[in-house]
Parts: C-alpha cells; structure tokens; sequence
C-alpha cells in the first residue's frame, strides 16, 4: 500500500506534515499539484487558480489544466494499492469533481482522502465540500462536522518542531495570532481581557478593515507573520489564546502548540473538556471576557500535558491502512 500527500504549496502545510514528509519509508512520499511546468506556464498556472482573485470572481477554464496534473500522468501499478490524501485548502481551486471521479475510474486500485483543516461553519470549505461524492474517506478536526457528515475525527496535525528555541526576542506573557472571520469583536474583548492582567503581549489580527479596528494599543493589525515565527511565539509564550469560531467544536493550532510546547491555554472552546489531554490546572475554558480571571494567567505553574502523539500525522496514515 502506497501513500502520497499531495503538496498544499504553503509552509504551514510543510511544518504539519513534516513528520511524514521526513520520515523514511518508501510507502509514505509527496506529490506536487503538477507536473513540471515552463516558468511561464507555471505564472499563469498560479494567476489562474489565485485563491484571493478566484473568492471573489471564479475563473473559468480551470479543466484545461486537468492534462497537467501530476496525477494524470502518474504511472500506477496495478498490483499495487494507492491512497492520495489532500488537504481541504487544496481542494478549494484546484481538481474538479469530474477530473477526479475520472482518475478513478481509470485506475480501480486508486483510492481518495480528504482532511478537513476548517470548519463546516467556515465558508472556504464549500468547494471540497462539493467533492466528497469522489472520496473514499473523510477526515476532520471539527467533531460536530463529523456527527453531521459521517467523516472520522482526527484532533488535528501537528508535528513536533526542531526549529524552535528559547530566545528573549519571543518572550512574552500571552501569545494570539489569526483571522478575523467572523469572531473579532470576541477576540478584540478577550485580547483587551487578558491585557488587564498581562503586559508583556504579544496579539495580532488580520483581515481587519480601518473601521473595525480597536484597541490598536494593544493589538497589531493586518501584519503577518510566517509560520516559524508564530512557532517561535509560541514556544516563548506563557500563555496561548485561542479563540474559536462561532460554530466550530474542533481545536486549533494554537492548541496543538500548547499541548505540544507545555504552555497555558486560554479558550472558549468547551469540547476541549472532552479530549485526553484536557487538564484543568493548565487549560482554563471560558465563554465570555467576564470569566476570565488573573488567577489563572497569573499563577506560576509547571505545564506537563504529557504529550502522546496525539496531533501526529502518523496517525492518518495507521487510519488508512486499516482501511483495505
């Protein structure tokens, strides 16, 4: 049985499968979205499928890539049997619903995974959603998805770091960074919240317009970061904020980042009282800004969550092995 992850292009994707994509076993490998293509093919390649141009105006044409496909070209062995996972993001622009019903239809030995990294409530997701129809499995971090739609639950991806390092420049008392999407009067009450006990901050937003910004003291607005920076953040943070989406019950990675690095959480995602490594003393759940209290940020204690591989790629692969 042989696994192929095919390649989300971004570095977050490249940190949360690094456990698989540097592990050595032949079973397990990478496939790029296409074949090697002219640079100026490729330019347009990626003008054509941009995912800010393509949320606001769907462009056309898309199936007259479908020859370019890496896995139009694979070469298959019939003895063999193939599982080709994508992530929900990649699915958003690219591979047609009928491109990929096709693709197995000619090779009977070729079977589909899906893992959903976003929320059903999260509008991005309608795309995959609309090609579960070619998919032998389904994968997702959000419980009540699971429930609703019969996919299996994962808690997330995350693989252990090696990057990462005490340094002062990261240091700080409490650590958020994400989207706006539809929580950020949430996020800018709890932000402001834990401000009152913590001064050392570090709290960024994007996707914020000039009108709804508030509190610019102290949160920064609309200015990324790469992901081995957040990672840096994280590793030298106190304490990690997370929160959720309305509607969301699966966690994020602000959380794999906490369990993983043994840091404080603060979060309003209830479901988390549910899961093995919940620990009261070091995961603190509110609903609101008035029931986040100075005892809990404040008090020194030694974080050990006692980390079992739970976020683990690994384990997607053990899932689907399973499954033949």
């Amino acid at each position: 049985m042989k696994f192929y992850i095919v390649d989300d292009e971004h570095d977050l994707y490249r940190s949360m499968f690094a456990d698989l994509l540097n592990m050595n076993d032949s079973d397990v490998s990478e496939l790029p979205k296409f074949r090697k293509l002219p640079q100026v093919l490729n330019r347009l390649r990626l003008l054509h499928f941009n995912d800010r141009i393509n949320r606001h105006l769907w462009l056309p044409g898309k199936s007259l890539w479908n020859s370019l496909y890496y896995l139009s070209n694979f070469e298959f062995d019939e003895k063999e049997v193939y599982w080709i996972i994508f992530l929900n993001g990649t699915l958003r622009n690219y591979y047609p619903l009928n491109y990929l019903k096709k693709i197995k239809q000619k090779h009977k030995n070729l079977k589909l995974a899906m893992i959903m990294y976003d929320s059903l409530s999260n509008k991005s997701t309608k795309r995959a959603v609309e090609k579960i129809s070619a998919f032998d499995k389904v994968f997702s971090f959000d419980k009540g998805d699971c429930e609703k739609m019969g996919f299996e639950y994962i808690y997330s991806t995350f693989s252990v770091p090696h990057g990462v390092s005490v340094d002062g420049q990261y240091k700080t008392d409490a650590f958020f960074i994400g989207a706006a999407e539809n929580r950020l009067p949430m996020l800018q009450k709890t932000l402001k919240k834990v401000s009152e006990f913590h001064k050392k901050c570090e709290f960024r937003i994007v996707g914020v317009s000039n009108e709804e910004k508030k509190y610019e003291e102290i949160i920064t607005y609309n200015q990324k970061l790469s992901y081995e920076e957040v990672l840096m953040y994280s590793y030298n943070t106190d304490c990690l904020i997370e929160v959720v989406r309305p509607g969301q019950t699966g966690v994020s990675l602000r959380t794999c980042e906490a369990i993983v690095f043994n840091k404080k959480l603060l979060t309003n995602n209830k479901e988390i009282k549910k899961m093995p490594f919940y620990n009261p003393e070091y995961i603190y759940v509110f609903e609101n800004k008035e029931d986040i209290k100075g005892e809990f940020l404040l008090n020194p204690i030694n974080v050990d969550y006692g980390y079992d591989g739970w976020f683990s790629p690994m384990e997607i692969i053990k899932r689907l092995r399973k499954e033949v």
